[in-house]
């Protein structure tokens, strides 16, 4: 219809009649999307209780079956079967364990809670994980629990390690003992890496209290 023959008062009416319409039609979208998200939100999950489903079953079987043969070898067998199905489906939605022993220390995907002599390994190595932890793709949603390597002593080999860098290698940073008659360059390569800085730390607890505040090197790797 064409308003612009009519008088000025009835055009205002045609306008402000559009203007409601307008407007309840976009309050009624508006309450749709929101019960739509309100569902989607609250259905999120399916697909993930979808792969869980048969890891219950089999739990459920397991038990059963302990509970008649008493053959606690069987059980343990079957459990960690459950186990390992369990994990991989979890792993379908992008359930990743964080990087275990040996690896270097990264604080954004370890927690220490303590430290163990060792010569064999260089300082700040994660020796143990006492609790694993995960990532969601590239998010970690749990740190892994660890104990980190130290020297049995204040020395490496025969010779006495004067202080303690922070070295930057491939799969994340590590801390490394300087010995005496060395230097911090060849320490950060017999790590496997190459220094941060010129920073020198007198103590091993210094350094990973340092090491402990610095951003992941390779976030990017958490996708891997």
């Amino acid at each position: 219809m064409n308003h612009s023959n009519l008088p000025l008062r009835e055009r205002l009416a045609a306008s402000e009649d559009q203007l409601a319409r307008t407007t309840a039609e976009f309050h009624d979208y508006r309450h749709r999307s929101r019960n739509e998200l309100d569902e989607e939100k609250k259905y999120s999950g399916i697909h993930l209780m979808h792969d869980l489903l048969p890891v219950l079953d089999n739990l459920d079987r397991a038990i059963l079956s302990g509970q008649h043969s008493g053959d606690f070898d069987a059980l343990m067998e079957s459990v960690e079967v459950v186990r390992d199905q369990f994990y991989d489906a979890l792993s379908k939605h992008g359930l990743r364990e964080v990087s275990g022993s040996w690896s270097p220390l990264d604080p954004k995907q370890h927690r220490v809670i303590g430290q163990k002599d060792s010569d064999n390994h260089p300082e700040g190595s994660v020796l143990e994980v006492v609790e694993q932890g995960y990532r969601l793709h590239d998010r970690v949603i749990r740190p892994s629990k660890v104990i980190v390597s130290r020297s049995d002593s204040p020395t490496q080999g025969e010779n006495p390690v004067n202080d303690y860098v922070i070295v930057e290698t491939n799969d994340g940073y590590t801390i490394a003992g300087v010995p005496a008659g060395s230097t911090a360059e060849s320490a950060a390569m017999d790590a496997g890496g190459v220094l941060i800085d010129d920073v020198r730390y007198k103590t091993f607890d210094e350094a990973q209290d340092v090491l402990m505040a610095l951003p992941s090197p390779y976030p990017e790797r958490a996708n891997d």
